[in-house]
């Protein structure tokens, strides 16, 4: 039985998603010590958490019930487990994933540090319990996502997401960031991810979904005897949107990401081409890579004509891939080489007290556990990586998927991944018609799996064993590259079955974004932004093309018929696959308007908490705000520049645009031809009010920091930062899915009055554990950068208090207790030490 409360807990679940692809790219700390990845993650778990309690409440409120509606027969409806086994073993991604899942377990319980590889590490907090926040996602997109207005509005947010951060990285090319970041960020950009390959890698899988919406809008202007101003304005946009992520990107200068561009653009184009039975861009498209590809060969190998355009700015990276003897090219070599030693046959790891690695012969399988490189890592540190690395660093990552998947989870975890990895461009291919029959499917798994063989085979034999980890995926990408050309040359009339309609394209961006992202974690790291997205998109492949097929999926626009025609056929039942239409719940567009505009409420909001700041030292709110706008520190002196104010204004206009235009063509305003302005404004007064009152909020903070005394009380101020962000999301999280449960009433009843005590007891659960396994954390790392100007200063009191507070929230990081002995020690040498008075010996007379 479908109740309020359940329903209401449905749009939770999506509410939670659409924050989640908005603040995990967007969201920074600059209070904390860490600032970007562990920051953005325990915002991703927090809100995981809340999804996860809100389809734990519904699935109480509802009950599992079978699939499909009762028949009347005496047929026996399957069993949970048999659904259960059905649902893995049917659903595509779902098996890898489960197998995935299995293999995470297994090397957490037997890793080298097993509470590190539950919770994660502190540089990255990359761990068990990260990964799983991710699949949570995904299945949870698998199980709700289910409209095509659910769809769109997914899209149209993670598109609107990538406009701030893509502007915030021009702004720093220009040299007019207004924070001072410790790196050089204008030679290459890093935005909001901290780190310029991370910031290419996010904005890499994001441009194909822009792509998309840019042919999709052109396609219907031409279509279209008289085309809407709407769709006009809508292709502009889409146009700039999709510049100022190129060019970011381009200002990223990270080789990595390009070529995983490369590899995203020349799917999208090629598939498009053949989809639409355009010859010529199949041809044209084919001729392009490989005069690219013949490029980029000439211009790594010595002595070539190319020779000169090496030392070209930014074309001269991309001359640099082999690179070995310096730069960012050497530290990975001496890497890989280590991961060698560590992946070949060796004796048992040794701890400090003298106990060996009881699962040493499991290791090659399950691998040494999620974030524990670093600790298995130090018997094989190559010598020459101290040369140009830290001497006291040690390696935590591979910069290269394939040696981290084996490092972590082994063989088995590896191969799980990448039977993940083929599943998605397998079916990806399948459902656009690009495997039709058991001769293509044949030839795709040839050149996978011989691609793989290949590439690991001849880069080893070529370089050495430590380029196998890159030869594997370079292999298979040219595998699946050379597949397109072949079904594009001998397959072109032999196509399969394709999804076609509304979401055609979209499922060609969402493959090729995959692409991308496969070839660039291989030179790279996954990080949160990416994973997050990967299975975003995961879920939205197999929902759009599998559990929804596109004639089934609901329209934005569908209204209830007055008078509704009887069905001919009575009894019939409702397919698994199919959608149920739940109307709008009034004519009204307001409250379509507000499920756009909120989300884009909640990326002001956050832009809000990134870049106000208070580096003068004001004690005016009202001044605070405004230098946050419109001016800049630069060399220790402010200067006037609004840079941050252009940021807000150009993000707020033209995400505005988007989103009235694409309720446009959802014929929103349709009844109401003149409400769409009406509509901007509603979008523009709730963003802008959500900015300010984040801003306004921080501003007072930290204009009051600067007339408090007590060093608990200041600390404390700036702690209680971060809390007060928590609160606000998450009220909007709420007030979301509120709005989206508006939009599809339920007749039933409110709750189910017998379960009604157990949930505040989830609630209450699920709070806890949002502060203790995440807030906590990074409240910690907030105190703790609050004792760094202490600790330089040489006042040791006031950086052991400080440090006390950090370890009072998160006991168990080290990090915190090295910097709190090494305050003891130092505060020891200052106390004078009294020498005992010598004494002569007491003499018996």
């Amino acid at each position: 039985m479908r109740t309020k409360l359940s329903a209401f807990c449905d749009k939770v679940i999506e509410a939670g998603w659409l924050v989640a692809i908005v603040v995990v790219p967007l969201f920074f700390n600059v209070y904390s010590s860490r600032v970007f990845e562990p920051d953005k993650l325990t915002l991703l778990r927090s809100i995981v958490l809340v999804m996860s309690t809100a389809w734990l409440i519904r699935l109480i409120e509802q009950g599992i019930s079978p699939e499909t509606e009762p028949t009347g027969t005496e047929q026996p409806q399957p069993g949970l487990w048999e659904r259960i086994r059905s649902r893995i073993a049917n659903t595509p991604l779902v098996l890898p994933t489960v197998l995935l899942v299995v293999v995470y377990i297994l090397s957490t319980i037997c890793s080298l540090t097993p509470r590190i590889s539950l919770l994660g590490s502190y540089q990255r907090l990359q761990g068990t319990y990260t990964t799983f926040s991710y699949i949570v996602i995904f299945f949870l997109i698998l199980q709700n996502l289910r409209t095509r207005e659910q769809i769109d509005r997914l899209v149209t947010t993670a598109l609107l997401t990538s406009i701030p951060i893509s502007l915030y990285g021009i702004i720093q090319h220009y040299g007019l960031d207004p924070l001072p970041w410790g790196g050089d960020v204008i030679t290459r950009v890093a935005a909001n991810m901290g780190n310029s390959i991370f910031l290419a890698a996010y904005l890499i899988m994001v441009a194909p979904l822009t792509l998309a919406r840019i042919v999709d809008t052109f396609t219907r202007i031409l279509r279209e005897e008289q085309s809407s101003a709407a769709d006009v304005i809508l292709g502009a946009c889409y146009i700039f949107t999709f510049a100022i992520q190129l060019i970011c990107i381009f200002f990223t200068q990270s080789r990595g990401p390009w070529l995983g561009l490369f590899a995203g653009l020349f799917f999208f184009v090629l598939t498009l081409g053949v989809t639409k039975r355009q010859r010529w861009v199949v041809w044209t498209t084919i001729a392009l890579a490989v005069v690219v590809g013949l490029f980029l060969v000439m211009l790594n190998l010595p002595n070539t004509p190319l020779e000169p355009l090496k030392d070209v700015p930014y074309i001269g990276r991309l001359g640099r891939l082999l690179e070995t003897e310096s730069g960012t090219g050497k530290v990975r070599i001496l890497i890989w080489q280590g991961n060698v030693k560590l992946l070949s046959p060796h004796p048992p790891l040794q701890f400090p007290d003298g106990q060996t690695d009881r699962f040493h012969l499991l290791r090659p399988l399950i691998g040494y556990g999620p974030e524990s490189m670093w600790v298995a890592y130090n018997r094989f540190y190559p010598p020459d990586l101290a040369h140009v690395e830290a001497r006291n660093a040690s390696p935590d990552r591979s910069h290269n998927e394939t040696f981290d998947a084996l490092v972590i989870t082994g063989v088995l975890g590896f191969l799980a991944e990448m039977l993940l990895f083929a599943s998605v461009f397998y079916y990806g291919f399948r459902w656009l018609g690009l495997i039709g029959d058991t001769l293509q499917r044949n030839v795709f798994i040839g050149l996978w799996i011989g691609g793989g063989i290949f590439g690991a085979t001849f880069f080893g034999a070529w370089r050495g064993a430590e380029f196998i980890g890159v030869g594997l995926p370079f292999g298979i990408a040219l595998g699946l590259g050379a597949y397109l050309i072949a079904h594009a040359i001998f397959f072109y009339h032999r196509g399969g079955e394709r999804i076609g309609g509304v979401y055609e394209t979209l499922l060609i961006a969402l493959v090729a974004a995959m692409m991308a992202h496969f070839v660039e974690i291989h030179f790279g790291i996954a990080i949160a932004a990416t994973r997050t997205y990967f299975w975003v998109y995961a879920g939205l492949m197999v929902t759009i093309a599998y559990v929804l097929k596109p004639q089934e999926v609901v329209p934005a626009s569908v209204e209830p018929d007055p008078q509704p025609k009887r069905r001919k056929r009575r009894g019939k039942k409702r397919t698994p696959t199919e959608a149920p239409a739940h109307p709008p719940a009034e004519r009204s567009w307001l409250w379509p308007v507000m499920s756009y505009a909120l989300p884009l409420a909640v990326i002001l909001a956050t832009l809000g908490y990134d870049l106000t700041t208070n580096q003068q030292g004001l004690s005016s709110v009202t001044a605070i705000l405004g230098a946050s706008l419109t001016m800049q520190i630069r060399s220790g002196q402010p200067v006037r520049s609004p840079a941050v104010l252009f940021l807000f204004l150009i993000t707020l206009v033209l995400s505005t645009a988007i989103a009235i235009g694409e309720l446009s063509k959802q014929k929103v305003f349709d009844r109401d031809r003149g409400a769409w302005w009406k509509a901007a404004m509603v979008t523009v007064d709730l963003a802008v009010g959500l900015w300010f009152i984040v801003a306004y909020f921080l501003a007072s903070r930290l204009a009051a920091v600067t007339l408090q005394t007590e060093l608990i009380r200041l600390n404390n101020l700036i702690a209680g930062i971060l809390p007060l962000y928590y609160v606000l999301l998450f009220a909007l999280l709420i007030i979301l899915a509120a709005i989206l449960a508006r939009r599809e009433p339920v007749t039933g009843p409110a709750v189910r009055t017998s379960n009604l005590w157990l949930y505040p007891l989830l609630t209450v659960a699920a709070v806890y554990l949002i502060v203790s396994t995440n807030l906590n954390v990074i409240v910690a790392d907030i105190y703790f950068k609050q004792a760094e100007p202490y600790h330089r200063r040489g006042a040791w009191d006031a950086s052991i208090i400080t440090h006390q507070q950090a370890i009072k929230l998160a006991p168990k990081e080290d990090q915190y207790y090295l910097f709190l002995g090494s305050d003891f020690l130092e505060k020891a040498k200052s106390v004078p030490v009294y020498q005992s008075v010598r004494t002569p010996p007491l003499t018996v007379e």
